[in-house]
């Protein structure tokens, strides 16, 4: 019985420490994304802002954006699909849901032929604050292990002290200590 519970435990503790490392791999991943996101913007501020003042065409300005238009809706796409829409901590929901916020501000921005590019550094801000509770939140949950490492332990613990104290019940000896005492 000893035996199969180590086992099992074995097999939970293995499991928990392969989540532990992907959770690190999803953090270094989208502390990626976001710094790549954030120069993809700034590339694009930078670009339309000397165009504006330039008064170049459009197709001048798409020629001279279009890489960071693209990485910009690519590194949105694989951001949103990092985010857990659903997440039960509400702090981290929170979160989310202003990374999206800051996701929808910045396509709004960029679609509109007006746009105001000294509304970025606010956006930005907003991405980087709630990316950082993001990040957060989830480099605890490696630090302090997933919820069911944590259950694990505490049983492994009490087993072995069950089994610590019906040997020594067993064995006599602490009959014995309680006649020294």
């Amino acid at each position: 019985m000893i035996t199969g519970a180590v086992a099992y435990l074995g097999l939970i503790i293995s499991k928990e420490s392969k989540v532990s490392e992907f959770r690190q791999q999803w953090i270094d991943s989208l502390r990626e994304d976001v710094s790549t996101l954030l120069s993809h913007v700034e590339g694009i501020r930078g670009s339309s802002i000397v165009k504006k003042y330039l008064h170049e065409t459009n197709a001048s300005l798409w020629a001279e954006c279009k890489t960071d238009m693209m990485g910009l809706k690519k590194k949105s796409a694989t951001i949103r699909l990092r985010l857990n829409p659903h997440e039960t901590r509400e702090e981290e929901r929170k979160a989310n849901e202003q990374i999206l916020d800051a996701l929808k501000k910045y396509k709004e921005m960029f679609d509109s032929r007006d746009s105001n590019f000294m509304d970025l550094d606010g956006i930005n801000e907003q991405l980087i604050m709630a990316t950082q509770t993001v990040l957060k939140g989830n480099w605890d949950r490696v630090r302090h292990g997933e919820p069911i490492y944590k259950t694990s332990l505490l049983v492994a613990f009490l087993v072995s002290i069950g089994a610590l104290i019906y040997l020594l019940l067993r064995s006599g000896l602490l009959q014995s200590i309680r006649q020294l005492f």
